[in-house]
């Protein structure tokens, strides 16, 4: 048995898990299912892929690298807690490498890729031009996948990038499309720079740690490459309310970049 009463090394192992009381075990398995950034992404639709037919009851197509908790694969045990928090499988397209556009059924759902959703804890990070029928649909069809009880509400957190209410009615738009569509949302965020724009995640990015990083003062600004303060001083102006950022959903927006890191 591995020596336990040693500190010097780090601790590599925990072979006596299996023996700690089944109260203490379930709580080890709901302190690792942490809130997570989400994205979804999908080269340029071509027309043909825009949407499903509503009658299928299907989602939209989008790829993600995301992964899945990794509590979802270690036992049975531990998938049973963690299905009751992820509580949506969000089935989604297959990589379609090197393209950067799709083609006509490019966009097909696989059978064997799902991404496990926490509706009351994750981030639906949408990236890049996604049209405003597949974002509508999306959300509808985690309203009608809501298992939590009571009235299906779907989704509370979302993130889409600023670049859909770039305009001079920008703000406009986004308080019509809030109150149909997000109004049910705890947070909502517009993403801004070049990882927001992007049809999919940077090559490098294996799949590891997506995140928003929201960017609040004028200090950000000054440290940002350019986009935060670009915004400020551009279309953003519209947004604001008071002194701070008009409300969508329940709460004040907030404006991110969205980061990746590889690893866990």
């Amino acid at each position: 048995m591995e020596d336990l009463s040693c500190r010097d090394a780090p601790l590599q192992a925990f072979h006596l898990f299996p023996q700690l009381p089944a109260e203490i075990r379930l709580q080890i398995w709901s302190e690792s299912f942490l809130p997570r950034a989400l994205e979804l992404h999908s080269r340029r639709a071509h027309y043909a892929n825009i949407v499903p037919d509503a009658r299928s009851g299907a989602p939209p197509a989008f790829q993600s690298r995301c992964f899945n908790p990794a509590a979802l694969y270690v036992s049975v045990e531990a998938r049973r807690i963690a299905l009751q928090v992820y509580i949506v499988a969000l089935p989604l397209a297959l990589e379609q490498k090197g393209l950067d556009h799709d083609r006509p059924r490019d966009l097909v759902l696989s059978s064997r890729r799902v991404l496990y959703v926490a509706l009351d804890r994750d981030t639906i990070v949408l990236l890049g031009d996604v049209p405003a029928a597949r974002v509508t649909q999306l959300v509808h069809w985690f309203r009608r996948h809501d298992l939590s009880g009571g009235v299906p509400v779907g989704l509370r957190r979302f993130s889409t990038s600023a670049g859909h209410f770039a305009h001079d009615h920008g703000a406009a738009m986004l308080r019509i499309v809030g109150q149909q569509l997000f109004s049910d949302l705890d947070y909502f965020a517009l993403s801004i720079g070049r990882a927001a724009r992007s049809t999919a995640p940077p090559a490098w990015w294996s799949g590891g740690r997506c995140y928003l990083r929201e960017l609040q003062d004028e200090v950000e600004a000054q440290d940002d490459d350019g986009d935060y303060r670009e915004f400020l001083n551009g279309v953003g102006r519209q947004f604001k309310q008071g002194s701070g950022w008009m409300k969508i959903g329940r709460n004040e927006m907030r404006i991110a970049s969205v980061c990746f890191e590889n690893g866990w």
